[in-house]
């Protein structure tokens, strides 16, 4: 056989639970596949110089999910091993996959009711093409000589303010830049406030009251 050029992992195990009802065996089985299963896959090629090695994560290890902790857990295990891998000039990247249309896990397995509930909650999809485009960016950027990050986000939609169902990462500040102002009068007042530096309007400040408003105003 030719040389192994690269790597992709991609198993996954789901086990949903609630945190306080989950066994210890409903843990390990999420786990594994992605945490087991990377650390064998990094001792085996430590030595190799791979043109890729690629981490296929999920957006739950980013924003969450009710019932999901195992799963997110194991997700963003591959992010932090991943990161070594680069520090140490090995080849690394991570690709946060959302839903694809009309293929894999989420299309095939789950019911159409769980999917709109995915939309609702500020997820989004992409096609198996976006997804090929992303696997290509992934290779270029996850190389021992790249200069780019290893990690590439996907998944997520902008959403406005007067939605009428506010995804759960909404009030996180790492996705303010997707959380778009409502057309009302507020909305339109807090954007032009928000182009104000943060250190004029500190300077502004007449009072502990109005510093606590910059705060709060901020985060």
């Amino acid at each position: 056989m030719p040389p192994i050029a690269g790597v992709a992992h991609g198993a996954m195990v789901l086990r949903d639970t609630m945190l306080e009802d989950m066994t210890i065996e409903e843990m390990n089985a999420v786990i594994r596949p992605k945490v087991v299963g990377s650390i064998n896959l990094n001792d085996l090629f430590v030595n190799t110089q791979l043109d890729f090695f690629i981490f296929l994560s999920s957006a739950i290890g980013i924003t969450g999910n009710v019932g999901q902790c195992n799963y997110a857990v194991a997700n963003i295990f591959m992010h932090g091993l991943a990161a070594k891998r680069r520090n140490n000039g090995l080849a690394a990247s991570v690709i946060v996959i959302g839903v694809i249309l009309g293929v894999g896990y989420v299309t095939r397995e789950t019911s159409q009711s769980l999917q709109d509930n995915l939309e609702k909650s500020g997820h989004n999809w992409m096609s198996e093409r976006d997804f090929h485009i992303l696997f290509g960016e992934a290779i270029r950027d996850g190389s021992a000589s790249s200069p780019y990050k290893s990690e590439i986000v996907v998944g997520l939609k902008t959403i406005r303010r007067d939605v009428d169902q506010i995804p759960p990462w909404a009030g996180n500040p790492r996705f303010s830049h997707l959380i778009l102002q409502s057309e009302d009068g507020v909305g339109t007042a807090r954007t032009l406030s928000e182009k104000i530096p943060l250190r004029q309007k500190f300077l502004e400040a007449t009072s502990l009251q109005e510093i606590y408003e910059v705060f709060r105003g901020k985060f």
